[in-house]
């Protein structure tokens, strides 16, 4: 169920097999046989259920309707402490969260770092806006020299975006000149 979450399959596993039980049933990774590892900071953390990698990888919509309730969602995994919603949250997908539970206290869990689900929402779309922005302003000249360096030919107008993926694809293809 795991893999079918990540995947985006998980609306192809026979309804009758989705239940509460399953759904959040904790992965048991060799690292964790009881479904906790320790954190760096020595924090048990519960590993994800099938609900956090669906909401996480942006398969939420997978999930029936019936097991986003706020006793679900607010279950909490990983070592910054952070629930079903939050993990929504990472994926940009809270409108997916029926609107009858939109004054439920599970809006108020904070995760490790004091973040509330809307707040970390709010959070990853401004990073994105950021990005966005600063992949078009112009490259600079230091990605140009490792363009030349690759032998790529590009328009001296190039943006920082282009030239950062025109950098990973050579890296890829050219590994070893890369190295040198």
């Amino acid at each position: 169920l795991h893999k079918a979450a990540r995947n985006g399959t998980l609306n192809q596993v026979p309804r009758e097999l989705l239940t509460k039980e399953t759904l959040t049933i904790v992965s048991k990774p060799h690292y964790a046989p009881e479904g906790f590892y320790f954190t760096g900071s020595g924090y048990k953390a519960k590993t994800e259920t099938v609900l956090h990698i669906a909401a996480l990888y942006g398969h939420g919509d997978q999930i029936p309707a019936e097991f986003l309730t706020p006793d679900l969602l607010s279950i909490e995994a990983g070592g910054h402490a952070q629930t079903v919603l939050h993990y929504f949250a990472l994926s940009k997908s809270l409108d997916l969260i029926p609107k009858i539970y939109d004054n439920s206290e599970m809006w108020n869990i904070k995760d490790r770092q004091g973040v509330t689900p809307r707040e970390l929402q709010e959070a990853v779309i401004a990073r994105g806006a950021y990005v966005a922005q600063v992949r078009t302003e112009p490259a600079m000249e230091k990605q140009k020299e490792k363009l030349r360096w690759f032998g790529y030919v590009f328009d001296e107008n190039i943006s920082k975006g282009a030239a950062n993926d025109a950098i990973d694809d050579c890296v890829r293809k050219y590994p070893e000149k890369d190295r040198a």
